[in-house]
Parts: structure tokens; sequence; C-alpha cells
């Protein structure tokens, strides 16, 4: 390393960090340390770690600085009672992953000093590369929220394929074999081969039922585009509680109408969930009806739970009340129970997938 290089080192140069260099704010640390509590696994640190860091963020203060220059006994109080010995193997682990950085004085202690003529001075624990890559952080947050509620999502359609196997394919040893997986820590990609797997066993296995099936596609809607009349019809039986001005009437044309693809566009905004899980973004309602109808078999609604809520309410409420019902995954336990409970049952009476809509995406 030559002179130039020395100098430009903050551990070799032992110049210290200046306080008057541009802080970032104590909130911003904290929003990055949340989302660095989701993604700890993808760097690679503890959660005995990420509790140093909380005591090392809660040093800072408005206007100091980035560095952290209290002792190990100090952080330690704060880090619930971790000994010295831990701290310092914290401290390396979170240098070692590049959250954090030492700013060591010449003697190696952490000092603050201010001077009279300019900004302080500060040695120790530097966490401004935390906010660096708080953009980072964030986003690996984001993909493993993304991977827990895929996983979520698969986990419970393969416990219905294992019911549906075992009852009512009569399969129930080979239904029995696939449990275990449940137990397991499976990424989403396994859990979704071991889904796939099983509808191809369960689709060999299962007995025609005496039950009409209902198409996926309705002979009311077979153009790729809503047409004219289409679009009316679906705003008739969807949106009747809403009158729709001649002004938003169709076109000469023939082409879809504002209203027409403003709904589509209010049912993507308030299901994003359950739209990720489309092939491509639906552009008119059969392909959207559709898209409902795989959706229901992923998440365990069968065939006669859609045939009685479409008796009830229609083929479109049911459709959007499934889109409603996939986006709330995680938050229900059981999902052809609330399912067939809200279309046909006990909470039908009160249930208005329109309002919901409306609520969800105004």
């Amino acid at each position: 390393m030559n002179r130039m290089e020395q100098f430009a080192s903050p551990r070799a140069s032992r110049a210290g960090v200046r306080a008057g260099v541009p802080a970032r704010t104590p909130e911003e640390f904290w929003k990055v340390f949340r989302s660095l509590v989701e993604a700890r696994v993808h760097f690679g640190v503890s959660s005995q770690a990420l509790a140093t860091l909380r005591a090392l963020v809660s040093f800072l203060r408005e206007g100091e600085g980035q560095v952290v220059y209290a002792s190990n006994r100090t952080i330690s109080s704060r880090a619930e009672g971790l000994s010295e010995r831990t701290i310092r193997r914290h401290v390396g682990s979170l240098v070692a992953a590049g959250l954090v950085q030492r700013n060591d004085s010449a003697n190696g202690k952490r000092f603050r000093i201010d001077c009279p003529e300019g900004p302080a001075e500060a040695f120790g624990i530097d966490l401004s590369p935390l906010v660096k890559r708080a953009g980072e952080i964030a986003e690996a947050a984001a993909s493993l929220a993304r991977e827990r509620q895929r996983i979520t999502f698969y986990r419970k359609r393969l416990s219905r394929l294992i019911y549906d196997l075992g009852c009512a394919a009569g399969q129930l040893e080979e239904a029995e074999a696939y449990r275990p997986a449940l137990r397991r820590k499976l990424s989403s990609t396994q859990l979704e081969q071991l889904c796939n797997e099983l509808t191809a066993r369960l689709a060999e296995h299962q007995q025609v039922s005496d039950e009409p099936e209902i198409s996926p596609l309705p002979s009311s809607f077979t153009s790729p585009v809503l047409s004219a009349n289409d679009s009316q019809s679906v705003r008739h039986k969807i949106n009747s509680e809403h009158e729709i001005p001649d002004s938003e009437e169709t076109r000469e044309d023939g082409s879809e109408s504002h209203d027409a693809s403003g709904l589509l566009r209010k049912i993507q905004r308030a299901c994003p969930n359950a739209m990720a899980y489309a092939s491509a973004p639906p552009s008119s309602w059969a392909a959207l009806e559709s898209h409902a109808w795989t959706l229901a078999g992923w998440c365990g609604i069968g065939q006669d739970l859609i045939a009685g809520a479409v008796k009830r309410r229609g083929r479109e409420q049911t459709a959007l009340t499934v889109l409603l019902v996939a986006e709330r995954l995680e938050k229900i336990r059981n999902l052809p129970a609330y399912f067939n409970s809200v279309t046909v049952g006990k909470k039908a009476a009160d249930f208005n997938p329109v309002k919901l809509l409306e609520a969800a995406a105004p």
C-alpha cells in the first residue's frame, strides 16, 4: 500500500469521521435496521448480532454524526447484558457483512473530539455503510417477504391437494407419503413442484363427478377483450349499485369502454397478490374470470363450492369474491370454509364484494 492509499484508508489514516460530514438522521438508520431484521438471513447476520446493532443505533443522535464511540461496557448495557467479548464478536461479524466499519484512533480507543474552530471528529464504529446499502437491504427484505407469501400459498395448496388425494380419490396411503413435506422447511419452488406433482396424480385418480363442471370461460365472454355488450353486462351484474353516465357508454367503434377497462384496473389494484399469480395481466373479463377459477383450485376451493356460490350470487360476483379471498391468503386460516361462509353461509348477507373492491381501490 503506497502513502496515498494509507491516507485514503479510514483504518490506516486514523483521521476519524467528522461530525460535519453529511449526517443521516437516526430515523433513517432505524428504518434500514427494521428492513435488515427481515433480511438478516440474506446477509448472514445472526439475531444476536442484530441485538448488538440495535444497541449501536440507539447511540446515534441528531447532528452528532454516524460514528458510535461508546465503550463495549456501555454498549453491553443497551444490548441486553451481552458480554464485552460477545459484543466484539458481533461487531466483527457486522464488519464482515459490510454493514458497519471500524474507524479507529491511533491507540484503538473510541472517543469524540470537539473542535472549537470546526467540525468534531469521532473514532469508533462507523454505521454509515448501513444507510449506504439501504436500497439493497430493502430489496432483499421485499424479496424474502414475497418468498414467505409464496411459501404460505403453496403450503396451503399442498395441504388441500393431500386431502383431495386421500379423500376424494381414495388414495390414503399415497396421500400420506406427501404429508411429511408440510413439516419440512421447503422453498416455494420445491412446494410448487410438489403441488404440480400432486395435481397430476390427482388427475389420474380423480373420479368423474356427477355435478357439471363450471367452464373456465363462459360462452358469454369469448372475445379476447370486452365487447360493448359484454362490458355493459359486467357493469350491470357486478357494479349495479352505481349508475353509469351516458358519457361513459361504449365508443362508436365498438372498442372497450372506459368504465369496463377501469373495472379491470381497479381489480388489479385491489388484488395485487392474487393477480401476481396470473401468467399475464388479464385484458378482458373472460381472462380475469378464468384466472379466478384457476386460483380457486389452488386455494382448495372446490367445484362444489364454486357451483353453490354461482347459483347464489352469480358468476361475476363469485369470481370477484375468489380474487378478494385469495388476496387475504395469509390472514385466512381456512380459505374454502371462509369462501363458503361469505357466499352462501352465515356471513353471506353482510358480504358485498363490490363494496370491498371500492374500499380497497377507490
